[in-house]
Order: C-alpha cells, then structure tokens, then sequence
C-alpha cells in the first residue's frame, strides 16, 4: 500500500535483490541470501541515510547511519543487542560507547574523558582531562564521591571522602 516495489530473483526464483520506496517516499535496496534473509540493507530514513547488515541468521550485526546529529556506527552481537557504538555528534566530538549485559552503557570514551559505569549506568569511575589538568574519580556503593586524585593547574591534589562523599582527607601538594 503506497510502496513500490522492484525484485530480481536468481535461478531457483529466490528474491535476491529488492528496490523499493516506501509509503513516505523514502527509498531502500535489500540484498538477500539464498534463504531469502536480508544481509544488506540500504535505505534513506527519515533520520537519514543507512547501511543495515545482518548474520547469516537474519540477526542485525551492524548499523551504519548519518543524522543530523553526525555520523555513528552500532555493532550488536550475535543475538542482535547493540553491544559498541561509536559516532561523531556534531556538538561533542567522538565518542565510543559499550554497552553491558543490562542494555546499558557500562563503559563510555570521548575526547578528554573515560567513564566506567555500573549496572545502572551511573559512573563508578571517570578520568577526564582539561585545560586544568588531568583527574581520577572514583564513586563508591552508594554513588557518592569516594576518592578524587588530579592534578589542578599544576598542583597535584587528592582527596578521600566518607560513604555520604563528604572530604574526609585530603592532600595538596605545593
């Protein structure tokens, strides 16, 4: 209803290759295996364009898209979850995501900063560096401030706090 359809088919009357255009008017091209699963997919979404690939088992393996937002690449795994992700938005710059069992970024990295997260996709642990300098923190159990090592404008500091992230030492190196 509303699509148009183009299909070449191979010897045995498989549909191989599949031209298309959707009811809104977006077009896409489907190569297909011997079993009739599509292993290629490009098309223009409203969002954009796109290149789909997908396994031998028709599971979806890796997504290529433009947006408006920028360029990024998802890789999901053998059971079809997005497992990496990687993409230039146009407003942070580069950025690798990875993702955890529980459908959640477990680890983050962008251009000065490293976040490791827990099930929740709280931090547990950030390095990131700026024009001030460089800096390690580190959240315990109950997600508050544990401990706090950088180097501020030269000066190295550190600081260890109690389980309600209240300072309870800390250092200053002048």
């Amino acid at each position: 209803e509303g699509e148009a359809f183009f299909v070449m088919a191979d010897k045995t009357g498989t549909p191989r290759i599949l031209s298309q255009i959707s009811g809104a008017g977006f077009p896409a091209f489907t190569l297909q295996d011997e079993k009739g699963h599509p292993r290629n997919v490009l098309r223009l979404a409203e969002t954009g364009p796109e290149l789909i690939q997908s396994d031998k088992n028709a599971k979806i393996r890796c997504v290529q898209r433009v947006s408006e937002s920028g360029p990024g690449l998802i890789l999901h795994d053998k059971s079809g979850k997005a497992r990496a992700m990687f993409g230039i938005p146009d407003q942070t710059g580069p950025a690798l995501v990875l993702y955890g069992e529980q459908d959640k970024p477990g680890a983050v990295l962008s251009v000065g900063k490293l976040e490791i997260r827990d099930n929740e996709s709280k931090y547990v642990a950030r390095l990131e560096a700026d024009k001030t300098g460089p800096g390690l923190n580190l959240r315990g159990g109950k997600g508050k401030e544990s401990a706090c090592l950088c180097v501020f404008e030269g000066t190295p500091l550190m600081t260890l706090c109690d389980d309600t992230g209240r300072p309870r030492i800390s250092a200053l190196v002048e």
